[in-house]
Parts: C-alpha cells; sequence; structure tokens
C-alpha cells in the first residue's frame, strides 16, 4: 500500500550520479551542484528554491531527523501522506537534473563535464567603460 513513487531510498541513487557528474569535492556538495547545473544546463529562471529542497530533504533523512513510514504499513494518515509527497517530489527533481544531464551530454558527444573558474575585469576598468 506504499503510494510511493520512488521509495525512500531512490533519491540516493539519483544523488551519487548528480554528484558524480558536478562535484569535485566534499565542500559545499549543494553550492556545486546548484551552480555547476546551471553553467552546464542554463540558468534556472523559475524554481530557484527546488535544488535546496532535494538536498534539504535528503540531508534531514539521512541525519534520521525525519521519520519514515515502516515498509510494511498498510494504513495512511495525514503525515505518512506528507512524507511520501516530500520523498517523492526530492526524487523526481533528482531524477529530473539527473537524466536532462545525461541527455545534455550525449546531445554535445562529451564523456564528462569539467568545470574552471575564470575572473573578469569589471565594466567600469575596460577600455572606454563598457
Amino acid at each position: 500500500n506504499n503510494p510511493s513513487k520512488f521509495g525512500p531510498l531512490h533519491i540516493f541513487w539519483a544523488m551519487i550520479g548528480i554528484e558524480a557528474l558536478y562535484c569535485d569535492n566534499n565542500v559545499d556538495v549543494m553550492g556545486q551542484v546548484r551552480n555547476k547545473v546551471q553553467l552546464f544546463l542554463g540558468k534556472q529562471k523559475t524554481h530557484k528554491k527546488t535544488i535546496s529542497m532535494m538536498y534539504d530533504y535528503r540531508s534531514r533523512f539521512i541525519h534520521g531527523n525525519i521519520n519514515f513510514p515502516n515498509k510494511y504499513i498498510d494504513y495512511l494518515t495525514p503525515e505518512i501522506e506528507k512524507y511520501y509527497h516530500k520523498a517523492d517530489q526530492s526524487a523526481a527533481i533528482a531524477d529530473a537534473i539527473l537524466v536532462v544531464s545525461i541527455q545534455e551530454l550525449v546531445h554535445r558527444g562529451w564523456h564528462d563535464i569539467s568545470f574552471s573558474y575564470g575572473l573578469d575585469m569589471p565594466s567600469s576598468t575596460r577600455q572606454g567603460g563598457k
């Protein structure tokens, strides 16, 4: 009777793929994913808090801050329905990011993604001020 489309551990598998593509180290993993996804896939115009929500759910689940239902539960309460909704929503976000990232890699004919940082000269110091 589990109404969850994905199951509670599904988000971890998607997150492993996302972090393998976008993260260089374990410092500010969410920030790396948020920034690099937008560099690779395009600037986020709507739903700007979705990656933060996904990481918040993942962290709270991993660190035991979310009570999750027993696998064999045969009834639903509002609390359990809310849990499944948040779990499915977070997993769907992770899946979408991972799938679109892989599709973009295939479309470009690339095997991996590499990021580097640069420094742009402020426009006020450029010749002519523009």
